[in-house]
């Protein structure tokens, strides 16, 4: 078995395992309010946090294609 195997086995197996946890947990929400904001009961620090990693990997990637002055071409 090649390393490249054994590493897209273990990622493979992650989203697989990923999956049937979100399936099984996700069938307590009835309806689609309660899947997406679960009624609101997010705290502060969470949001901020949730924010943050966005703002931060969306600066990280945009960077990135600014530093190597890639091109990206628009399908219009």
């Amino acid at each position: 078995m090649n390393w490249i195997d054994l590493d897209q086995s273990i990622v493979y197996i992650f989203l697989l395992i990923t999956f049937l946890v979100g399936v099984f947990t996700g069938k307590g929400a009835k309806t689609m309010e309660e899947y997406t904001i679960a009624y609101k009961m997010y705290g502060g620090i969470p949001l901020v946090a949730t924010y943050l990693t966005t703002d931060i990997g969306a600066g990280s990637f945009a960077h990135f294609f600014i530093k190597k002055k890639v091109k990206i071409k628009l399908p219009y």
